[in-house]
This record gives structure tokens, C-alpha cells and sequence, in this order.
């Protein structure tokens, strides 16, 4: 269902990996923007030769922020939205529309949500942190694990939010796998290999656990064909493919 475009302001933004940007924006239109953590919206600007453009993001929020629209948008040689969102400038505004999506947590009797993410994908899940404070508060037998796949260290992204709340929360864990990393001075939450195989070494059970996969497509579809072999179908796995267009 199309729903009506709104004005936002970038407020700011500022690089958290070396390939990707992260930009707050405030409704032009002094409205809260209201959304349910892991959906996502459509940025509309105009491309160099005018022709308007439409892209999807997750919402990146922490939900308690109020007003704040947060995206992170990945660095693509190229890309339409590249060339516009990596060089706006604070004060100018654009086009949202949405929230759309259902990539959320629902009230469920497990006890285990595995949320994975390759690279941007993982912002969706930054959106859930209170509500994952919240769902551990109210369920004393639930436990959270999100696990981010990207090539090196210094791709993670938003690694101390997921961090503080792993201090904050012990049935919280967060795992960041490297497929490309040479340093062998890493952390408990570190592991060099492909996110895949992490998750294919993790005992998963039909029934208790429920799985969220965004990112790659084919990081999608690899750990949906081993699942499949764990009794696991679309019942208990949720998923939303990231395709980086020009």
C-alpha cells in the first residue's frame, strides 16, 4: 500500500565504516516518526539529471529517540543514492515515505531469537535494542544472540551499542564473525570465518528457536537451505534480502 512522502532534514551524519554512512534525519514536518523496530522506509531524492530516485533502508533508530530517522546506507561505486546521500549536507532535506516491513519481533513462546546480519543488515536489529532490554526483563527463560558477519574489524558496525547491552543483559550475546581478518588478537565476541559457518557450527532447535536473517542473498539463502535441514521452514524464520542498486 503506497503511503504519502513526508520532508526530512539531515540533522547529521558521519562514517562508521569505511564503506558505510550513517545519517539522522528529523521530520521537516516537526511530526514524530513512528515505526515498529525492524521495518524499514523509502528515501525519495532526485539523481544528477533530475529524475527522481527511490531507495529502501531499515530504520536504524533506538526506538526511545524521539522525532529521529536513522539509516545507514553503504558505499556503492556508482550508485545514485551514494552520490546524493553521502554528500548531503546538514539543514538540506528530502523525501521519506513508510514505515513498511515486517521483520519484527512478535509475542512468541520460544526461547531463543538468533538474529544474523551481514553488514547493513545488521541495522535493523540496532532499532531493537530497548526492545530487546525489554523482552529479557519480562521473560526470565528467553535468551538473544545477534550475530553480524562483515569482511574485517573495522567494518563492524554499531559493535559498542550491541556490547553495552551484552554487559547490561547476560541471556544477551553478540557475535561478530570477519571473513577477511588477519588479526589474531580478537575478542570472546570475535571469530574469523564466514558468518555461514558460525551459524552452522550453532545448535539451532525447531520449536524453541526462531531465526531473523538480513543482508547478502546469498547469505540468506545459504543459511535458509541448512536450517531447512534442521526441520526449520518459514514458520520459524524470518528474512529480509539487502540489494545494493545503482
Amino acid at each position: 500500500m503506497a503511503r504519502e512522502q513526508f520532508p526530512i532534514t539531515l540533522r547529521h551524519s558521519y562514517d562508521i565504516s569505511p564503506q558505510v554512512r550513517h545519517l539522522v534525519f528529523d521530520r521537516a514536518d516537526a511530526q514524530p516518526f513512528d515505526f515498529i523496530p525492524g521495518q524499514f522506509i523509502n528515501v525519495h531524492f532526485a539523481d544528477q539529471q533530475g529524475d527522481m530516485v527511490q531507495r529502501s533502508y531499515s530504520v536504524a533508530t533506538i526506538h526511545d529517540t524521539k522525532h529521529a530517522l536513522e539509516i545507514a546506507i553503504a558505499r556503492v561505486e556508482g550508485g545514485k543514492a551514494t552520490h546524493c546521500l553521502f554528500h548531503l549536507k546538514e539543514g538540506e532535506q528530502i523525501h521519506a515515505s513508510g514505515p513498511f516491513g515486517r521483520l519484527i519481533l512478535k509475542d512468541e513462546a520460544i526461547k531463543r531469537y538468533i538474529l544474523v546480519a551481514t553488514g547493513t543488515g545488521v541495522a535493523p536489529y540496532r532499532s531493537m535494542i530497548n526492545q530487546f532490554n525489554a523482552r529479557l526483563q519480562q521473560a526470565p527463560a528467553l535468551n538473544i544472540l545477534v550475530v553480524l558477519g562483515v569482511r574485517q574489524k573495522v567494518d563492524g558496525l554499531y559493535v559498542d551499542d550491541f556490547l553495552k547491552l551484552m554487559q547490561e543483559q547476560p541471556r544477551f550475546q553478540f557475535h561478530i564473525c570477519y571473513s577477511q581478518e588477519n588479526n589474531t588478537e580478537l575478542g570472546d565476541h570475535e571469530h574469523v570465518g564466514r558468518v555461514t559457518h558460525f551459524m552452522q557450527q550453532l545448535g539451532v532447535h525447531k520449536g524453541e528457536d526462531i531465526v531473523y536473517l538480513c543482508g547478502h542473498p546469498d547469505m540468506i539463502d545459504e543459511l535458509f537451505a541448512h536450517l531447512k535441514t534442521q526441520n526449520f521452514d518459514n514458520t520459524d524464520v524470518r528474512r529480509e534480502k539487502y540489494v545494493f542498486s545503482h
